[in-house]
């Protein structure tokens, strides 16, 4: 944190993961040589906690326990007990994951709209 792109792009935490947690502390600052490897896992990593932060906000809505239960499967899927990898972040397919979930939040559009047609 504190670097000049952070100011305009929100990383939602995916940048401190990426060199702390992946790179064990290293980082393309220090190393020139990292920065395709870090940008390239950055670029997975930042997209699972958008997705992350997509699917805990869906949690205020009134969900089914069926939907909490599909929510819970995403959350455990883009963020798993295992901590991730250069391997396991290139290896993820996230544009397919990235599918499903936006397929599912568009499934509770109806507590969205239930809730605005009782305020009107």
């Amino acid at each position: 944190m504190g670097f000049k792109g952070c100011i305009t792009y929100n990383c939602h935490g995916a940048g401190q993961r990426i060199t702390q947690e992946v790179f064990n502390g290293k980082s393309w600052r220090n190393d020139p040589a990292l920065t395709e490897r870090m940008g390239s896992a950055l670029s997975v990593l930042r997209r699972i906690h958008e997705q992350l932060l997509l699917l805990r906000s869906a949690r205020q809505l009134p969900l089914t326990c069926d939907e909490n239960s599909a929510a819970d499967g995403y959350e455990q899927d883009l963020d798993p007990e295992i901590a991730w990898s250069e391997t396991s972040l290139k290896m993820y397919p996230i544009d397919e994951v990235s599918r499903k979930v936006a397929t599912f939040l568009r499934s509770l559009r109806h507590h969205v709209t239930e809730n605005t047609s009782a305020r009107t």
